[in-house]
């Protein structure tokens, strides 16, 4: 578990009824590293903690493995909020759909609960085979962080995608083609926030319309920005968070 302190520009904000620390368990995005929440974490207030839960990179586990996992390695000393970028939110659907003492709220970053791309599926097969190693750093980055992509993030995107094995990276990529997670929505009995990116060019809007048929309390919050919403624009993500958590009470599991 990881403890962030560092200039912020948040004052006090409450965190749970007697003074517990309030725990962050992020969730990373398709390269399963969690290397890029150093961001988000740059600028937390030291009364909250995180919990980084990198994916192993050997093993290529479906998306039900992976919220197997991930409950075994929640936090038990205080209350928690799952946070998950884009690949991991039908993980943190199917974790909070069961309900694990200590959840106060749900956060899901530009993501989806079935296949964002319908029109890919027939392309199943391909994803045993491709060639994922071979994927332009620079065209993955634009896509990521559109017009604030450089260098420096292609790099980024390079390293973190190194350390999965190609089997995890084919593994993931035939997942979010099958997935479809929408059912559980409806089991989840904590507030959930959804922060939208702008300018997405990743996951569209319509992943955010079919989750919201199903669970149509969901809160919104869209902010100006790529997919890649925590690492561009960590601030404005934080005020959302911390305003979703200090409005939202812990819901009865």
């Amino acid at each position: 578990m990881g403890q962030y302190s560092a200039n912020t520009v948040f004052g006090d904000f409450p965190f749970s009824s007697d003074n517990t620390l309030t725990t962050l368990v992020l969730l990373p995005g398709l390269d399963g590293s969690g290397d890029f929440f150093d961001h988000l974490c740059h600028h937390l207030p030291p009364q909250w903690r995180t919990h980084v839960m990198p994916y192993p990179g050997d093993q290529p586990l479906s998306y039900s493995e992976l919220a197997r996992f991930v409950v075994a390695a929640l936090p038990h000393d205080g209350p928690f909020v799952l946070v998950a970028e884009s690949f991991s939110g039908p993980v943190a659907i199917q974790v909070a759909a069961t309900r694990p003492a200590g959840l106060i709220g749900v956060v899901l970053r530009a993501t989806f609960a079935r296949n964002p791309r319908p029109f890919l599926r027939p392309f199943l097969g391909l994803t045993r085979v491709a060639p994922v190693r071979a994927t332009p750093m620079g065209l993955l980055s634009r896509c990521l962080l559109g017009a604030e992509a450089d260098a420096a993030w292609a790099e980024r995107i390079r390293q973190a995608m190194g350390k999965c094995s190609v089997a995890v990276l084919r593994a993931r990529a035939r997942e979010v083609l099958l997935v479809d997670v929408r059912s559980l929505l409806a089991d989840i009995r904590v507030p959930v926030l959804y922060l939208q990116a702008t300018k997405d060019w990743v996951v569209p809007a319509a992943a955010l319309i079919e989750m919201q048929r199903v669970l149509p309390g969901i809160q919104v919050a869209r902010i100006d920005g790529p997919h890649f919403l925590l690492q561009a624009r960590p601030v404005p993500c934080l005020e959302q968070i911390m305003e979703f958590v200090g409005r939202g009470s812990p819901t009865e599991n």
